[in-house]
């Protein structure tokens, strides 16, 4: 049996790191094919017959293109729906890693079809229960206790679990002909043919019952208000058919807990007019707000909507999209504000509740780039690793997420169910630290641990990006030999052990792929930058010698970025950037360009000069070096910077 493709990447500036296996680089020119005698053949892989838009106004022409020129010979045609999930069956792979990784394999596809594993839209179900009984627990007579609103709100998350997944059931059962065709859907169980029709129905009554015996458990009349939102669980997957506005069903689906706090307490809302006013204006605020969030999760599916049909608000707001948000996040504010009024709520509710949610909204709206599909997916994940995870993940790389502290575990566990779920690959998390000397060694014994062969523990690893590295700006009169180690041990030493763990397992047949990420601090001499820009240096040192060193296994090459725009580079002071203002000004690619980049980079870019990398733009060219056909490029730093440096 052959072995599977393994790539090892460290995160670079987080001491966390990843190790990724791929059973196969989809979308590239060529495939390499194991042979049972251990020989490799070569075979043309199909072309797509038109590039994946970026924009929306591109996508819109591609889809019409798509309409009007039909498929011919040799072009990429949509598959029947049996093919579709014949193909999402062979791409899924269980989950190794939270909760459900150690249910039972016959118990697991309804765990998955409840998203037991992406527990974000329980809590949006549940937090309008919250409100309203955080709402209405002063208007009662006597003032309700801490512990009756403890287990009430108990009750209330234990509903919205169910209720949760019930409308997942409703969702998946209206969906099953389109999910096999949607990327991030298509391998759901139903979609998939983990669980039929048949299963599912009996399934989706024994939620009802469950949530109906949860509900029984509050006073009688929340059963008059309760049970009319079932008419909307049940019709909303049919909204984006219908209307260009599904989010405002999803609105009135999701917020409907809003209205449940005050009966839940004993408040007749029919009797108590001012009760009746602030449970409308949290149910109002609550929609609000579900628009604003769902429309910019909307623009990931912009693609698929347009070519599935799907009728999406995104679309139908294409043209005055900030217009549009901007109003609705000022209805939600101003709602908020109106349920306050209505019950005499104090100076704390202002400030606290109708300022926070002003403030963090109003950032996103502002700052989000509604025409940059991969922007709108910025505001739910961040960063270099992410972007590479989700590059080299959507070519069919499986992989190992590696965290150092226990504080990043949830937000690692959580990466990895999402990639596994939108790309169908496998990916595990492993806890080490790259700066330590056992850490490297502990990443690739967890990943034989888990990808060698069953029997004969055979393991071929194809691919390492040594993208793990600390910073640090040290003037010469305050260097230490503490911080001196610190930034050695992460970015030479680190990579160092790693490379020497894996040998091993490389390829004999100069298949391998390693890429170092180092940065234009080697060579530019940046002020204050002697320690880090010598731990660049001497990871491209190690890069020329590597390459010499294992020609006959891989080709070993570097990358170097300048400026990057995550969540450090926009917490790094205003004197920072203003410094590098001279250096991004000579950048070409730097230059801003309204209407495309960011608007907070476009804000920003008197004083920085220009704008940084997006993490996307480092990701690709990463990517790019780990496929074939970079086959006849090794010991060269690659330049990811825009034009900051030129490679000679």
């Amino acid at each position: 049996m052959a072995s599977l493709p393994l790539c090892v990447f460290p995160t670079r500036g987080l001491q966390s790191s990843f190790a990724k296996t791929s059973r196969q680089l989809q979308c590239i020119r060529t495939q390499r094919l194991s042979m049972p005698g251990g020989g490799n053949i070569k075979r043309q892989a199909k072309q797509p017959p038109w590039r994946m838009p970026s924009t929306l106004s591109q996508t819109r022409h591609h889809a019409t293109q798509l309409r009007k020129d039909p498929p011919v010979a040799n072009e990429i045609t949509r598959p029947s729906l049996a093919e579709a999930r014949s193909r999402a069956q062979a791409a899924y792979q269980p989950p190794t890693t939270g909760l459900i990784s150690y249910l039972p394999s016959r118990i697991l596809p309804y765990a998955e079809l409840i998203r037991l594993d992406k527990p974000t839209g329980t809590y949006y179900l549940y937090f309008p229960c919250l409100f309203s009984t955080l709402l209405a627990a002063p208007l009662t007579n006597p003032v309700t206790s801490p512990l009756t609103v403890l287990t009430t709100s108990a009750l209330f998350f234990a509903g919205a679990l169910v209720m949760r997944g019930a409308g997942c059931t409703v969702n998946d059962l209206w969906d099953r002909n389109l999910d096999p065709y949607v990327a991030r859907t298509r391998l759901r169980p139903i979609a998939r043919g983990a669980i039929t029709v048949e299963q599912a129905v009996p399934f989706l009554g024994f939620q009802l019952l469950t949530g109906l015996a949860i509900l029984l458990q509050f006073p009688t009349q929340c059963l008059f208000y309760g049970i009319p939102s079932l008419i909307l669980v049940a019709t909303y997957p049919l909204a984006k058919r219908v209307t260009n506005y599904p989010q405002f069903v999803l609105g009135l689906t999701f917020s409907w807990g809003a209205i449940m706090g005050f009966p839940a307490l004993g408040i007749d809302l029919l009797s108590n007019t001012s009760s009746l006013i602030s449970a409308a204006c949290l149910y109002g605020s609550c929609i609000a707000w579900t628009v604003v969030y769902d429309m910019i999760y909307a623009y990931q599916d912009i693609q698929d909507d347009v070519a599935a049909g799907i009728k999406s608000i995104a679309l139908a707001q294409e043209k005055n999209a900030k217009a549009f948000l901007s109003a609705v996040a000022c209805v939600q504010v101003a709602a908020l504000g109106a349920a306050g009024f209505a019950v005499g709520a104090g100076p704390v509710f202002y400030l606290g509740a109708c300022g926070g949610a002003a403030a963090t909204v109003g950032w996103m709206v502002a700052k989000v780039n509604l025409k940059s599909v991969p922007d709108c997916w910025r505001w739910f994940k961040k960063g270099i690793g992410a972007a590479t995870s989700h590059n080299l993940a959507s070519k069919g790389c499986s992989l190992v997420l590696n965290y150092t502290s226990d504080s990043s575990a949830q937000l690692t566990c959580d990466l990895a169910t999402t990639l596994s779920r939108t790309h169908g690959v496998k990916c595990i998390t492993v806890q080490a630290d790259m700066g330590t000397e056992t850490g490297p060694a502990h990443i690739i014994t967890t990943t034989r641990n888990n990808f060698a062969h069953p029997k004969s523990g055979k393991l071929q690893l194809d691919i390492i990006v040594n993208n793990a590295g600390v910073a640090g700006k040290t003037a010469i009169e305050d260097c230490t030999a503490e911080e001196f180690a610190r930034l050695y041990n992460v970015n030479v030493r680190g990579p160092l052990f790693l490379v020497k763990a894996t040998l091993p397992y490389l390829p004999t047949d100069r298949s391998g792929r390693i890429v170092n990420l180092s940065s234009v601090s080697a060579s530019l001499g940046f002020h204050e930058d002697g320690m880090y820009g010598g731990t660049k240096a001497a990871l491209e040192a190690m890069t020329r010698t590597w390459a010499r060193e294992l020609s006959e296994r891989c080709t070993v090459n570097a990358v170097n970025p300048g400026p990057v725009a995550t969540d450090m580079y926009a917490a790094a002071p205003k004197e920072f950037q203003a410094g590098m203002a001279g250096w991004t000004r000579n950048t070409p690619l730097a230059a801003i360009r309204k209407g495309v980049d960011r608007e907070d980079l476009v804000e920003n870019a008197e004083l920085a000069g220009g704008r940084p990398a997006y993490d996307a733009d480092v990701a690709g060219v990463v990517a790019m070096l780990c496929t074939p056909d970079s086959a006849w490029c090794t010991g060269s730093v690659i330049c990811a910077n825009g034009g900051m440096k030129f490679s000679v």
